[in-house]
């Protein structure tokens, strides 16, 4: 087992599940967004999953961690920055997938990881362009 790999793991998981938490109150905020909302909460709580079983995969031992991403969005004061941050954290999520993906890791965890990355950066394009339609203090 490769220590930083499982650290870098579980850094991911803490910052997957403030993501869950996020889209929750965003979802209950923004009801015209609901779906939407639901949906990303969805990819963040099976990257939650996949990165539990990955962890236990390389014979890790799971964090109860979680990151406080979500208290950050809920500072901002419109939907437009809650967005712009949204995208930013899910951008800094696949800055640390592309570092893990550059490791020998057994094939199971690196296709989640690939998969996680496609999503986070979808989810980041909606993000952007949702918050091209919004004024500033919308």
């Amino acid at each position: 087992m490769d220590a930083a790999t499982v650290d870098a793991l579980n850094e991911l998981l803490a910052a997957e599940r403030a993501g869950v938490e996020t889209l929750g109150l965003l979802r209950r905020e923004y009801r015209d967004l609901e779906h939407k909302f639901a949906q990303i909460e969805k990819d963040e709580a099976r990257s939650c999953t996949g990165l539990a079983r990955s962890i236990r995969a390389l014979g890790g031992v799971m964090s109860q961690e979680r990151g406080d991403f979500a208290a950050k969005v809920q500072g901002q004061t419109s939907l437009k920055n809650k967005l712009q941050l949204l995208a930013r954290g899910q951008g800094w999520v696949v800055k640390r997938l592309d570092v893990l993906l550059n490791k020998e890791l057994p094939a199971e965890v690196t296709d989640f990881l690939q998969n996680m990355k496609v999503v986070h950066q979808r989810n980041i394009e909606w993000c952007n362009e949702r918050s091209k339609t919004l004024s500033a203090a919308q």
